[in-house]
């Protein structure tokens, strides 16, 4: 099979990745190309600073392989905006690309593509001759369930994403999912039942996240930490149940600094689900970095506490390739082959005691050589080169 031309059709910038959902777009684009396609990225609108340097749109060359075409449209953006201040999906974005009204650039960019991915509904298939090309969906999640659980602005428009959602396998010519929650739901609304629907979990490239222990020394020394202290990281983006899981870290921590404090346990905030950086007993919230890595590389393990959302967590992707071990919910855990107390420490959503209790009795190295024999067992569903060799194997756009 020979190299494919490959446009991938996104509401937003995915590089550079400052949310889970980015990170495995990226990661998925990234493996497109390792597996010897070509793949340009074309995104609708850009980020606030976006337009605050530049006029009518961005082009970028990320890799041998892979650019990113960023539309300035100014209306894009408008409608970008006030649908985020909404609490809606890009709406906007599906109604336009369903009537074909998108700027020419995209056209071109269609007509010179063998294959084209949408990530997410909102990027529906355009009609007429464009509608013969094999459109595929990256599903991320059930997103009007996601929206269910979310507060009443984004509660209003589950009902509308339902329906787009349920109707994307008569669209698309086959759709990649994430777990098998979406990919069941998008099996049964499938009437005709020709889909494979594969599963892409939130996979990350392994060639990028790998411990870099000069980075440790640096970002320790940077934010006073010590070498004997232990350092948990929590990593997310402004997203509901992120911002849940921070608020229970921080009341968990309230109510039991001084046991953390005997332990010397620090807990590292990271992401933009901290909007001002803060430093608050054994929790340092770091905010928003140019570069997770350095951050993971000088962790000792990785958390994830959430208790609600849709989907699988990326984060848990990026601590099983940087080699940690992992304290997390059974929720957290979800969309993982992984097993408590096999290959992580279960913990309660606000309850983290048992776990890190668990954490500082044993050396670090002990620790390190876990995350190494955690990684080893798992990283067919990991490995985000390996997993996408796997789902285009049953796509047959790819065949």
């Amino acid at each position: 099979m020979g190299g494919k031309n490959i446009l991938f059709i996104s509401a937003w910038p995915i590089s550079p990745a400052t949310a889970g959902g980015q990170v495995r777009s990226l990661g998925f684009a990234q493996a497109l190309v390792r597996l010897g396609h070509t793949v340009r990225i074309h995104t609708f609108g850009g980020r606030q600073e976006d337009y605050r340097r530049a006029r009518g749109c961005i082009e970028l060359q990320l890799a041998p392989g892979l650019s990113q075409y960023t539309d300035l449209n100014l209306f894009h953006g408008l409608l970008q905006t006030t649908f985020r201040r909404l609490g809606a999906p890009p709406f906007w974005q599906y109604v336009l690309m369903r009537r074909g009204w998108v700027a020419r650039e995209l056209e071109r960019a269609i007509d010179a593509a063998d294959v084209v991915f949408s990530n997410m509904p909102h990027s529906a298939p355009l009609p007429g001759r464009f509608s013969r090309k094999p459109w595929i969906m990256l599903s991320h999640n059930v997103e009007w369930r996601l929206m269910e659980q979310g507060p009443w602005r984004e509660r209003r428009w589950a009902g509308w994403m339902r329906r787009i959602e349920s109707s994307a396998p008569a669209r698309f010519a086959d759709i990649v999912a994430v777990t098998t929650e979406d990919q069941q739901f998008y099996r049964d609304h499938d009437a005709s039942h020709r889909q494979h629907v594969p599963i892409v979990g939130c996979g990350v490239d392994a060639a990028v996240y790998l411990p870099q222990p000069e980075e440790r020394l640096r970002i320790r020394a940077q934010h006073g930490i010590a070498d004997d202290e232990r350092v948990v990281i929590f990593t997310g983006s402004r997203f509901a149940p992120n911002l849940q899981a921070v608020e229970a870290i921080c009341r968990y921590a309230d109510r039991r600094a001084d046991w953390l404090a005997e332990r010397r346990i620090r807990i590292l905030l990271v992401g933009s689900v901290v909007d001002v950086p803060f430093s608050r007993g054994a929790v340092l919230g770091v905010g928003r970095v140019p570069q997770i890595v350095p951050y993971l590389s000088a962790a000792d393990a990785g958390l994830n506490p959430v208790s609600s959302g849709s989907g699988a967590n990326v984060k848990m992707f990026e601590y099983l390739a940087m080699r940690l071990p992992i304290i997390a919910t059974t929720f957290g855990a979800r969309g993982t082959d992984l097993v408590p107390h096999v290959d992580y420490l279960p913990c309660e959503p606000d309850d983290l005691t048992a776990a890190l209790q668990a954490l500082c009795e044993r050396d670090p190295a002990v620790w390190r050589a876990f995350g190494e024999e955690v990684w080893t067992r798992h990283r067919q569903h990991c490995d985000m080169v390996e997993a996408v060799r796997a789902a285009l194997a049953e796509l047959d756009a790819f065949r």
